[in-house]
C-alpha cells in the first residue's frame, strides 16, 4: 500500500498588524508560549518514540533578527538544536514577509536575499546549518513573474494552502487528478519556467474531515498507487495547536499538537516527513498555471490588506520613494556619485520594511495604533532618503531641458508643481485651444454636462451618474456608475451642491466641475467634489474625486478587539464608492469579460474576472493599471503616485443577476461575507469592512480612463498609462512641499509624532 507522508508546519512571525509587541497575550506573548508548549510537545513526542518532524517558516528580520534574540532566545536555540538531530527543518523564507506581489524586480530579489542571508545575521543561512529551498510565499502572495525569479535564487519549491473550501484558482495543464495531496509544478506562462508546488491545509480541513485520524483513514481506503503527501500548515498562535478545551476529550484532533500526532501515530501506511522531503520522493503530477494575482484562498483576497485609508496612505509613500528613485536613475544612470549609494540602499531597506505585512493587514478595519504610527515613520523615511539621493544626482547632472513632444503622440496629463493639471508642450501647426476660449461641444449633446474629445464623450448628471461614450458605444453603464454609500445599512446617494460647466484651463485640457453632499442618518454629510478633464485630441478623461468623510460617534461593540488595537471605530460605515463605474453592459456574444493588468515585473497577465460564489473581491493588482473588456469593447484604469496610490485598488462586484452588473469602485470599498479561514477567531479579523477607517477622513482619487476597441488593450493606450504611473522627470517634484493633513486618529491614544524633519509625501487635497 502506498505510504501517505505527514508534515507539520508552523509559520512563525512575531509581528502582527493587530497586536503590539509587549510580552502579554494581548503582544507577542502569545506567540512565545505557543512556541515554547509546541517545542516541548514535539520533544516529548520524540522521547516517547514518535518520530515526528516539524517544519517552521520564521520570519527573518523581525522575528529572527530583534524579537526572538531579545525576549527569548532559548527558542532559537531550541530550532538549532531540533535542526542539528535532523528532527526538523527550516524553509527559505523572504527578509520582511512582506507584500510580496507589489514588490518591484529590485525589492522581491533582495527580500530574498537577506532572508537567507544578511549583514544583520538574522537570515536562515546564518543561523542554520541547513535549510530547505522550499518557501511558503508570505499570506500566499504570488503572481506568476515570481516564478522565474524564484528559480533564478535557487527556491526549489513552493508550498501553500489549498483547503477545501477555500479553493486557490490554480488551472491545470495538464490531466485532472483526484486529490491535491501530491506536488505538482507551477509554470510561468512568459518564460516557461518551472516550479515544484506542494498544497497545505489547515485545522478547518481537519475539522470538516471530521478528525486527522478519520481524514487519513479515508484517504488510505481511496488511496490509489501513488505516494500523497498531507501537510497541515497554520500560524503558530492558531488555537489549534494547544487545543480546545473539552471538545479534546471528545476528539483527540481538537485536544492539541501532542493528542492529535498520538492519535495517527500507530496508523500503518502513515509515516512523519516535511514538504521537502516528500517533493524530492514523489513526482509531480500535473502542471499549473497562475493566471491570477493570488492571495491566500480563493476569498482571502487583497481587500483586507488594501481596502482601509491607512494603506492607501502608507502605499503612497512606497510609490512616492519609488518614482523618486526612477528619477535618480533617469538623471545619472548607474553612476553613482560619493553619498548617493548610501542614500539609494537607505531607501531601498526602508521600503522593504515598510512592505512588511503588518502595515497593511489582515486587520480590520484598522491597525494596530502602533503598527501604524511606526508603518508611517518608515515610509516617511523611505521618502526622505530617496529624496536625498534625488538631490545629490540633481547636483551631479546637467540641467534637464523642458521637453517637447510630438503633436501625433497620445500624453498623459501632467502635474505642474502647484498641483494643477495640464497637457505637456507640444509642437504643432494647431493651435490647442486656450484659457478663454469654448471648449469642444456637440450640438445633439447637453454642452452644459459633456466633455468631448475626438469621437469620446464623458456625460455627469446632477445626481452623480456618468456616462462615457465612444464612437456611439457606452463604456460605462449610466445607471450604474454614480458616488453612493451605505451607512448604518442603508443606502445614501448623493445630491447637488455647485456645478461648474466644460471650460478650458490649462493649453488644450477642458475641465468640468461639480460638488454633491450626501446626508447620513443622524445629519452629518459626506462632501463630494469632482473634477473632470478631457485633453484636445486624446483618448482619456481623467477623474479627480475629492472626498470629506465626517467624523461620526464610534459605536464599536468590540471591547477585547479595541483594545488590542488601541482604536474604536464606527461600524455603521460599511460599504464607500466613491467612484464606482457599471462596466461594460453585457451584450450578445459568446466571450464573457476578461480582465487584463500589468504586474509590478512588467508582465501582461489576464484571466476571466467574474465570481458569483463572492458578491464582491480585489485579487487582481492594479499597478500601474487593469482593463476590463468584453465583445471586443473595454476600459482601461490607471492611476499615478503623484496623488493616493495603492497597490490593489479596484475592486470588483458582480452578482450574475443582471445584464450590467460588473462594477469597478476604485479606491473604494466593497464588503461581503467572505468564508472563515480558521477556527481561531483572530485569524478573521480579515471578515470586517475597511469602511470604519475613512470615518473624519478625506481621500483624493485620481484615475485615467481610456475605452477601447478589440479584447486586448492597445499598447499606444497602455503606454499613456505607463507614463501617467511613472511621469518622466522635469526638474521639479511635482507635488512640492505640499501635504495633506496627517491620518485623524480613531484610537484610545494619541499616536506618536513623526520624526523631526519630516518631508511630506502627499499632494494637498483642498
Amino acid at each position: 500500500m502506498p505510504d501517505i507522508h505527514l508534515a507539520f508546519r508552523f509559520r512563525v512571525n512575531l509581528h502582527h498588524s493587530d497586536r503590539g509587541e509587549g510580552l502579554d497575550q494581548d503582544g507577542i506573548g502569545r506567540d512565545i508560549d505557543h512556541i515554547r508548549t509546541i517545542l516541548q510537545d514535539l520533544d516529548t513526542l520524540n522521547t516517547e518514540g514518535i518520530p515526528v518532524q516539524a517544519t517552521w517558516s520564521i520570519e527573518s528580520h523581525n522575528t529572527l533578527g530583534q524579537l526572538i534574540p531579545k525576549h527569548a532566545p532559548d527558542l532559537l536555540e531550541s530550532w538549532q538544536r531540533r535542526v542539528t538531530q535532523n528532527r526538523d527543518e527550516v524553509e527559505a523564507v523572504h527578509w520582511n514577509h512582506g507584500l510580496i506581489s507589489a514588490m518591484n524586480q529590485q525589492e522581491f530579489l533582495k527580500s530574498l536575499e537577506w532572508g537567507q542571508s544578511n549583514a544583520e545575521d538574522s537570515g536562515i543561512a546564518n543561523l542554520f546549518h541547513r535549510w530547505a529551498p522550499v518557501l511558503r510565499p508570505p499570506e500566499g502572495f504570488l503572481t506568476s513573474a515570481h516564478i522565474p525569479l524564484y528559480v533564478e535564487a535557487g527556491i526549489s519549491g513552493l508550498s501553500f494552502p489549498q483547503s477545501d473550501d477555500l479553493m486557490d484558482s490554480l488551472e491545470s495543464e495538464g490531466p485532472e487528478v483526484e486529490t491535491g495531496l501530491i506536488p505538482h509544478y507551477l509554470k510561468d506562462l512568459h518564460t516557461g519556467k518551472k516550479l515544484l508546488y506542494l498544497p497545505s491545509f489547515g485545522p478547518q480541513d481537519i475539522a470538516r474531515h471530521m478528525g486527522l485520524k478519520h481524514w487519513i483513514r479515508s484517504l488510505l481506503k481511496k488511496q490509489g498507487e501513488m505516494a500523497q503527501v498531507l501537510v497541515i500548515d497554520a500560524d503558530v498562535t492558531d488555537r489549534f495547536w494547544k487545543g480546545y478545551g473539552t471538545l479534546g476529550a471528545l476528539n483527540p484532533s481538537a485536544g492539541g499538537l501532542a493528542p492529535l500526532i498520538r492519535s495517527i501515530a500507530d496508523l500503518e501506511g502513515v509515516h512523519f516527513s516535511t514538504p521537502w522531503t516528500a517533493m524530492q520522493k514523489i513526482p509531480a503530477a500535473k502542471t499549473l498555471c497562475l493566471r491570477t494575482d493570488h492571495g491566500e484562498g480563493r476569498n482571502q483576497d487583497y481587500c483586507s490588506w488594501c481596502e482601509k485609508r491607512e494603506n492607501t496612505r502608507l502605499w503612497t509613500g512606497i510609490a512616492k520613494s519609488r518614482l523618486l528613485d526612477s528619477w535618480r536613475t533617469t538623471l545619472l544612470g548607474d553612476s553613482l556619485p560619493p553619498g548617493s549609494e548610501a542614500l539609494e540602499e537607505a531607501a531601498l531597506k526602508a521600503r522593504l520594511v515598510a512592505l512588511d505585512s503588518r502595515y497593511y493587514g489582515p486587520s480590520s478595519p484598522h491597525l494596530h495604533q502602533k503598527q501604524l504610527t511606526e508603518g508611517e515613520k518608515l515610509t516617511h523615511l523611505a521618502y526622505e532618503q530617496s529624496s536625498r539621493a534625488l538631490a545629490v544626482a540633481q547636483d551631479n547632472a546637467p540641467e534637464a531641458p523642458c521637453p517637447i513632444r510630438s503633436a501625433d503622440e497620445l500624453l498623459p496629463p501632467v502635474l505642474s508643481e502647484k498641483g494643477e493639471w495640464s497637457l505637456p508642450t507640444i509642437e504643432s501647426p494647431n493651435r490647442r485651444r486656450v484659457p478663454g476660449e469654448a471648449p469642444a461641444f456637440v450640438r445633439v449633446m447637453d454642452q452644459q454636462r459633456t466633455l468631448i474629445s475626438g469621437r469620446t464623450l464623458f456625460t455627469l448628471e446632477t445626481d452623480g451618474r456618468m456616462s462615457l461614450e465612444n464612437q456611439g458605444h457606452h463604456y460605462i453603464n449610466p445607471r450604474s456608475s454614480r458616488p453612493s454609500l451605505r451607512y448604518g445599512g442603508k443606502e445614501v446617494n448623493f445630491t447637488l451642491k455647485d456645478f461648474l460647466p466644460p471650460m478650458v484651463v490649462s493649453e488644450g485640457l477642458t475641465r468640468m466641475s461639480q460638488s454633491m453632499e450626501a446626508k447620513l442618518p443622524g445629519g452629518p454629510t459626506v462632501q463630494w467634489d469632482g473634477a473632470f478633464y478631457m485633453g484636445d485630441d486624446q483618448p482619456w478623461v481623467l477623474c479627480d474625486v475629492h472626498v470629506r468623510y465626517p467624523r461620526t460617534e464610534c459605536k464599536e461593540r468590540n471591547p477585547q478587539k479595541s483594545r488590542r488595537l488601541m482604536r474604536t471605530w464606527d461600524k455603521r460605515w460599511q460599504e464607500l464608492r466613491p467612484l464606482e463605474l457599471g462596466i461594460i453592459p453585457q451584450e450578445t456574444g459568446e466571450k464573457g469579460y476578461s480582465l487584463w493588468n500589468k504586474d509590478a515585473f512588467g508582465y501582461l497577465n489576464h484571466h476571466s474576472p467574474l465570481n458569483t460564489h463572492r458578491g464582491c473581491w480585489n485579487t487582481h493588482l492594479s499597478l500601474p493599471w487593469l482593463a476590463l473588456s468584453k465583445n471586443n469593447r473595454g476600459l482601461l484604469l490607471g492611476t499615478t503616485p503623484q496623488w493616493e496610490s495603492n497597490f490593489a485598488c479596484a475592486p470588483l462586484r458582480y452578482t450574475g443577476k443582471r445584464s450590467d452588473d460588473l462594477k469597478i469602485n476604485p479606491f473604494g470599498v466593497y464588503h461581503s461575507k467572505k468564508l472563515s479561514n480558521s477556527f481561531n477567531g483572530n485569524a478573521d479579523q480579515h471578515q470586517e469592512s475597511g469602511a470604519p477607517s475613512y470615518n473624519g477622513e478625506e481621500q483624493r482619487i485620481v484615475v485615467l480612463l481610456i475605452p477601447y476597441e478589440g479584447e486586448q488593450p492597445p499598447e499606444q493606450y497602455t503606454k499613456i498609462l505607463d507614463e501617467f504611473a511613472a511621469p518622466s522627470w522635469t526638474g521639479s517634484i511635482p507635488w512640492g512641499n505640499q501635504t495633506i493633513p496627517p491620518s485623524k486618529n480613531n484610537g484610545t491614544e494619541e499616536p506618536e509624532p513623526l520624526p523631526p524633519g519630516t518631508i511630506p509625501l502627499y499632494a494637498k487635497t483642498g
